[in-house]
């Protein structure tokens, strides 16, 4: 019985990624999510991302897949802050501001980036998050982890208390 429960256990919490990328100009949307927004419609982001030139790489919160990937490959950026949520066409986007919003939206993804080089990566599709962590393996990211509930309400809840006013 307690086999069942920590198969059962593990299943549950287990909600996604993390890892760390480094402090630079770098093209690590593309990188990240390399195979993966191929099989979404809508992309909502907010955040502070900027070109080599100083200005904000997302002029608009919301993007078709085509807009967002032309975007994301022109060239290098740096992200200081970035919330990114991948939805499909059918599904109502709203952006998501804590642990309640993320269950009730469903997005087919979710990513933050913080302080640079925190990624923090979520999603109710395992192939998804499996294709996230092939991708971070890959570019050679750092600390790379799996992302459970408690470290999940650690991060809404840091986020919250330090972004209020």
């Amino acid at each position: 019985m307690n086999r069942i429960y920590d198969i059962l256990y593990m299943v549950i919490i287990m909600l996604g990624i993390s890892f760390e990328i480094e402090n630079k100009y770098d093209n690590y949307l593309c990188k990240i999510l390399d195979g993966i927004t191929s099989s979404f419609d809508n992309i909502m982001v907010s955040g502070e991302v900027f070109d080599k030139n100083g200005n904000f790489l997302f002029k608009k919160n919301v993007y078709t897949k085509d807009e967002f990937e032309s975007i994301t490959k022109k060239g290098d950026y740096y992200i200081v802050f970035l919330s990114l949520a991948i939805y499909d066409k059918t599904s109502n986007m709203n952006y998501i501001s804590d642990l309640s919003c993320y269950k009730k939206c469903k997005p087919k993804l979710y990513l933050q980036v913080c302080d640079s080089v925190f990624v923090s990566l979520y999603s109710f599709n395992d192939d998804v998050i499996c294709k996230a962590k092939s991708n971070a393996i890959k570019n050679h990211f750092d600390k790379i982890e799996d992302a459970t509930y408690e470290k999940m309400y650690f991060i809404w809840c840091w986020q919250n208390s330090t972004i209020s006013i």
